[in-house]
């Protein structure tokens, strides 16, 4: 497990892709440079809500969403794995 965060998360998209965890979430922004909610939502196209939901666990990320925050914290370029 990569800094608290399930390997499966981290591969390509499949139907049973595993959604990331809020906690996960967290480790992500944090491993990105602990971006404040507001530019972690102009950076994935949501409003900063959106992005405390994630936090608390009332809102699932998407994958493509979570593909760029796994991509700025510099843990790959999910997208890349699916070709």
């Amino acid at each position: 497990m990569q800094l608290g965060i399930r390997p499966e998360t981290l591969e390509a998209f499949s139907p049973d892709w595993p959604i990331p965890t809020a906690e996960e979430v967290a480790k992500v922004i944090e491993q990105g440079g602990r971006l404040s909610s507001p530019k972690i939502a102009r950076l994935v196209g949501v409003n900063d809500r959106t992005v405390r939901r994630w936090l608390d666990g009332t809102r699932t990320i998407n994958y493509a969403q979570w593909s760029v925050l796994v991509a700025r914290a510099g843990l790959g370029n999910l997208w890349e794995l699916a070709e």
